[in-house]
């Protein structure tokens, strides 16, 4: 369950996996769309272990 404090959302494990995917998946498609492939190539991996981290957790 999300917690806010004054300054920082505060995110389960799972959840804030789960919002970095998509967070990252956004910034993959601006870095590819501007022709920047090693950033978005970065960003990809980035993106997929946030998604297998995700996969971990809801598995416990």
């Amino acid at each position: 369950m999300a917690k806010r404090d004054d300054t920082v959302l505060q995110l389960e494990r799972s959840e804030a996996a789960d919002y970095l995917a998509g967070m990252l998946r956004g910034l993959r498609e601006v870095a590819n769309g501007a022709d920047l492939r090693f950033l978005g190539y970065l960003i990809e991996v980035a993106m997929q272990e946030a998604q297998a981290e995700k996969a971990r957790t809801d598995s416990r």
